[in-house]
């Protein structure tokens, strides 16, 4: 059953980036992304009511709860929702796959707390910018415009916000009046009021301009909302509960890949092989820099076997 709750939250959130794109042919970005936060925020409000979940926090907390927010949620929802105007669906979950390089990055080199070696720490940062220089090359030798650029740029800002956005929870959260549930439900309520104040000041003309909301793009907000939100997290918090933090949180080296397989299946957009390498050296470069030992444990045990 476990299982099956993991490959359905890599699912969710891999699947998310097509959704996003889907919405984006209706509405305008910063738009596009208030209305999934609010989508989700009721569709948590309700589940957490019927699951009498308690969000009541003390009222320092809930304002770290809301500069968490902006780095989790209202930061990375607007770059990435203006950055997949002009980016492929599949590249944006490749760029997102990135999360746990800069999230180690600004624990290692910012809040300092990660205390790996420093030729582990170069090792891993090298390998894994070699990956991201192979998923990029061919645009780098075939030529791309200069709104691609910008929103690969502005996707991969979404990434480093949600590593800084990580560090920032573990510290908030190592109080015991703020729990992983209280959080997620602050924050998306800092963020629906970010996000759509943002909206309304920068897209007023555009919004006002839809004439009609297509069904597709409803329903690409209600999957972002409740299937890829709400109902994300609960699956999340449970395996957490029943596996672990880590295991859990190992779902993220599934996302680049399901986002590239509905990618093909929604648009037939595919990677070249050179890029699928560039994912796998990628995901090479995230195991030396969160798990370096288990990783040279099992390199020598498989040398003293090839010994034997």
């Amino acid at each position: 059953m476990n299982l099956l709750l993991f490959s359905l939250l890599a699912s969710f959130w891999g699947g998310s980036f097509v959704a996003i794109k889907a919405s984006l042919e209706s509405f305008p970005p910063l738009f596009s992304a208030s209305l999934r936060v609010l989508t989700a925020l009721t569709a948590i409000a309700i589940i957490y009511k019927l699951m009498k979940i308690d969000t009541k926090i003390p009222k320092k907390d809930k304002v770290l709860c809301y500069v968490l927010g902006f780095f989790s949620i209202s930061l990375p929802f607007s770059l990435l929702f203006w950055g997949e105007q002009f980016v492929e669906a599949g590249i944006a979950g490749v760029i997102n796959g990135t999360t746990p390089i800069w999230t180690f990055l600004s624990a290692y080199f910012v809040f300092q707390t990660e205390k790996n070696s420093v030729k582990t720490t170069l090792a891993g940062i090298f390998t894994s910018f070699l990956g991201i220089y192979l998923i990029f090359s061919p645009k780098i030798e075939f030529g791309t415009s200069s709104q691609e650029i910008y929103g690969i740029i502005a996707i991969f800002g979404m990434a480093i916000s949600y590593g800084i956005g990580g560090n920032l929870a573990k510290k908030i959260m190592s109080n015991p009046a703020v729990t992983p549930k209280k959080a997620i439900y602050h924050q998306h309520v800092s963020a629906a009021v970010v996000l759509l104040t943002a909206s309304l000041s920068f897209e007023w003309q555009q919004i006002f301009a839809v004439k009609e909301i297509p069904l597709k793009a409803s329903l690409s907000l209600v999957y972002l909302g409740v299937c890829s939100t709400a109902i994300a997290y609960i699956i999340l918090f449970h395996l957490v509960n029943k596996w672990g933090t880590i295991k859990a949180m190992s779902v993220t080296y599934l996302i680049p890949v399901m986002a590239l397989i509905f990618d093909y299946l929604l648009y037939g957009n595919v990677l070249l092989p050179i890029q699928f390498a560039g994912v796998v050296v990628v995901s090479l470069g995230l195991l030396i820099l969160q798990r370096p030992t288990n990783l040279l444990k099992s390199l020598k045990i498989g040398h003293q076997k090839k010994r034997i």
